[in-house]
């Protein structure tokens, strides 16, 4: 069941937020019964989501399966920009839009209006964006997959939000690239991406190792254990590639580099 975060309210606002919720909840029009509502409030007086924040939103993110974070700070600037930088990756992530908070202060019931907008949106992106097997584009390393063209911003097509046509546009990116990478390995019936370097990202492979905690997820999609890319050139010629870290790896002939979802090398 996808569950919506708020994340950065102090306990007094969080409070709030439920009570308008449990008044909701009375009517015809309460909090949609397949979506539930959890927070991770700060541990400050005023609205705020900061990198050290960060781990405890990992926490509360990945006991589900579907979890959708809503950030919601007054601190604005680069503090904002590393906080969606560090949780991005992992879990699906917004900042919140900017007329919740008064809505909050004011205890205005509307402000079940704006998450509802919000969880609608959502519902979106879980249905048609979000990975729902290991086969989807979205899994592959963004830095170490080179792509060229109107390939280039899938992923962040697939991470933005506050309008419908976002949706739309990451959906047809979706379906370009995966029309442009993705081959059928050798001569089965499965399948893998080979990128605009000729390089073949095949997870079909066996599994072995175990990655890290917040590792084992993308774009809020469980990843299964032990998944990776057995990465090798298509004619097994010598090939260089970058890692997560901008590592430049030199991979030799007839051998094969073993990178993670996140283009970390296992």
């Amino acid at each position: 069941m996808p569950v919506l975060i708020l994340a950065g309210l102090p306990r007094s606002l969080a409070d709030r937020v439920k009570a308008a919720n449990r008044k909701r909840s009375k009517s015809a029009s309460g909090f949609p019964p397949d979506w539930n509502l959890a927070f991770v409030n700060t541990h400050g007086k005023s609205p705020s989501l900061l990198e050290s924040d960060v781990e405890r939103v990992f926490q509360e993110a990945s006991k589900s399966t579907g979890s959708h974070v809503v950030g919601i700070s007054e601190i604005a600037g680069k503090s904002r920009k590393q906080v969606a930088k560090r949780i991005r990756p992992f879990f699906r992530f917004r900042w919140s839009d900017k007329k919740l908070l008064p809505l909050i202060y004011n205890s205005n019931p509307e402000l079940m209006d704006v998450l509802f907008d919000v969880i609608r949106e959502e519902t979106c992106w879980e249905e048609h964006i979000k990975p729902k097997d290991q086969h989807h584009a979205l899994l592959l390393p963004k830095g170490s997959f080179n792509s060229k063209c109107r390939c280039q911003e899938l992923w962040e097509a697939c991470e933005a939000y506050g309008d419908k046509e976002n949706i739309n546009g990451a959906i047809q990116k979706i379906k370009l690239f995966t029309r442009e990478y993705r081959r059928r390995a050798g001569n089965s019936e499965k399948y893998c991406w080979r990128d605009s370097n000729g390089l073949i990202f095949d997870q079909n492979g066996p599994r072995h190792g175990k990655a890290p905690d917040w590792f084992q997820w993308k774009y809020s999609f469980k990843l299964p254990d032990g998944f990776h890319y057995d990465v090798s050139h298509e004619r097994q010629q010598a090939f260089q590639i970058k890692d997560a870290d901008c590592v430049l790896h030199q991979v030799a002939r007839n051998q094969h580099l073993n990178l993670d979802s996140h283009g970390r090398v296992r």
